[in-house]
């Protein structure tokens, strides 16, 4: 139900089936089985509430508490059975989802908590750690990992992060054909290289990357039409790799892409139940895309006003693409204000380490604004 957006009913049954197995567990502290299953059933509900829709919440109470209730029933676990891989696999889990929440409004504790994953796997027993779950695991927190180190300026520790991840994503996908799941994996790897290839100036890199998730997507697709997720991330990467093509003065390659995009984010972005990460990707569509013709201000502005409310005013990306709205209809006071907020709400970096990329952008917006204001 989750997969196919049915979230309300999804969520329903997920809580009752956590619940139950919490139940179970707190009757029966010692035994190992009902702790797996209470920590399984916290991390599932947690992970799938956060990431509805396709992205995941800045201000996500609910979720992060229910995977820290999954974090100490499989604590409780391992304290029984150190070596219960059950327990550790699913731990690890855990921190995925613990990390992508931690990542969007600080990269640096999220690369924490996917550290602490990859330390859960490390200490499986050898027969255990080669498991092809436990590999595959491990390299999904390796992605995750490499694309933090890029949100915090770590070019190349992340470029190296990824390209280590690649053969192992790649040789995993190939060892499952049927595996739409490892061949998803192919498609964050890849679009994590193109993105981050071009925070670091490599156009062509950037771009031969998304291109490549974007071909293993529109595979996938043609084998899971239900998920609606893939259609969001397609739309998305349809705009980035328009936007590179136009760079390197291939318009008649981009146009298709970019008229496929925004079409797609102006029909989401209409719909009254978008959440903000959705919006947000509305915003970018409308106001950023490759093609001037096909950008609709307005649009863009009434977007992200919804994307704030939606985040209750908590999301600094969502005030940061505000304030880029609010700044293309050239109202600079607003655009300023909006920019001041969400580097309100953005962590500062800890002593010597460098701004995430978030907060670098808002300050960057508040400066720009500011200016135009006088």
């Amino acid at each position: 139900m989750s997969i196919t957006g049915q979230y309300k009913e999804a969520f329903a049954w997920l809580q009752k089936s956590a619940q139950t197995f919490d139940d179970i567990a707190r009757s029966g502290p010692a035994d190992l089985k009902s702790l797996e299953d209470a920590g399984l059933g916290w991390q599932v509900l947690g992970k799938l509430i956060s990431e509805k829709g396709g992205y995941i919440a800045f201000n996500a109470v609910a979720p992060l508490e229910y995977l820290n209730k999954s974090v100490r029933y499989l604590e409780a676990a391992l304290r029984l059975n150190p070596a219960d891989a059950v327990a550790s696999k699913t731990l690890a889990e855990t921190y995925v989802s613990i990390g992508r929440i931690d990542s969007t409004p600080n990269p640096s504790q999220g690369a924490q908590d996917y550290s602490r994953g990859l330390d859960v796997l490390a200490r499986l027993r050898e027969s255990d750690r080669e498991s092809a779950d436990s590999q595959n695991l491990r390299t999904r927190l390796l992605v995750l990992l490499g694309w933090n180190q890029g949100q915090l300026g770590r070019l190349k520790e992340s470029l190296a992060t990824f390209e280590a991840a690649r053969p192992l994503v790649d040789a995993q996908a190939a060892a499952d054909p049927q595996n739409m799941g490892a061949e998803y994996r192919r498609v964050e790897l890849y679009r994590s290289l193109g993105i981050v290839y071009g925070y670091a100036g490599d156009s062509a890199a950037s771009l031969a990357n998304l291109q490549k998730a974007l071909s293993i997507l529109d595979s996938i697709m043609q084998r899971d039409t239900a998920n609606a997720l893939y259609p969001v991330l397609r739309a998305e990467l349809q705009g980035r790799v328009a936007t590179l093509l136009l760079r390197a003065g291939r318009s008649a390659e981009a146009y298709p892409y970019a008229q496929a995009s925004v079409a797609y984010f102006k029909k989401l972005g209409e719909k009254p139940d978008a959440t903000p990460g959705q919006l947000i990707e509305a915003v970018r569509s409308t106001a950023e895309n490759a093609l001037p013709a096909l950008r609709d201000y307005p649009a863009a502005l009434r977007f992200a006003l919804r994307a704030d409310q939606v985040a209750g005013g908590k999301d600094p990306a969502a005030l940061g693409f505000l304030a880029e709205a609010y700044a293309l209809n050239k109202n600079y006071p607003q655009a300023a204000s909006a920019a001041q907020r969400g580097l309100g709400l953005a962590p500062a970096p800890k002593p010597g380490e460098p701004a995430s990329q978030l907060r670098q952008w808002l300050q960057q917006e508040l400066t720009e604004y500011q200016s135009k204001a006088r």
